[in-house]
């Protein structure tokens, strides 16, 4: 096409960039990023990185399912709306940048602890009751029973044990 096709192309292009950066509209089905300033029950009190959105928000925390937390001001969450009703905020915490959870729990059947790859922690009384099983399978006379008795130990050494089921 001409140079007509491209000046007008062009033109268009500056017209609606000028138009998106003077809007002044939220978009209620984005999300938008913040900080945590505060926490009070299931509310928190957070300051959008978007100051279109205000100096601060009260909004609902919002938590997958089988994990709880409490977070820390200075966690980044994300804001968002629930059915893109301006009336129903929310916050998901998205990272901890450096500011720890107050408390966190998690309803799972395995929870990894650690590096990135995670460290599988196992519960006292299960330790206690494997390594039971192990020694029995190990006094076996059938030499296949013995093997995986001493497998089981061997595999069950590692594993960090704990007796608590909560924080403190």
């Amino acid at each position: 096409m001409g140079p007509f096709q491209d000046g007008w192309l062009s033109a268009l292009a500056k017209i609606i960039t000028a138009m998106l950066a003077r809007s002044t509209d939220i978009d209620f089905r984005a999300l938008y990023g913040g900080v945590v300033l505060f926490r009070d029950g299931d509310k928190v009190t957070v300051r959008p990185d978007d100051e279109r959105l205000g100096d601060s928000l009260v909004c609902q925390l919002r938590r997958p399912d089988g994990y709880s937390s409490t977070p820390a001001p200075g966690t980044q969450c994300l804001i968002g709306w629930d059915g893109y009703d301006p009336s129903e905020r929310y916050a998901v915490m998205a990272s901890a940048s450096g500011q720890t959870a107050i408390s966190v729990s998690i309803q799972a059947a395995t929870v990894n602890l650690g590096d990135e790859q995670g460290q599988t922690l196992v519960q006292s009384p299960l330790a206690t009751a494997l390594l039971v099983f192990a020694n029995a399978l190990s006094g076996a006379t059938d030499a296949a029973v013995q093997a995986a008795g001493l497998a089981l130990k061997t595999a069950l050494t590692p594993l960090p044990v704990t007796t608590k089921t909560k924080a403190s």
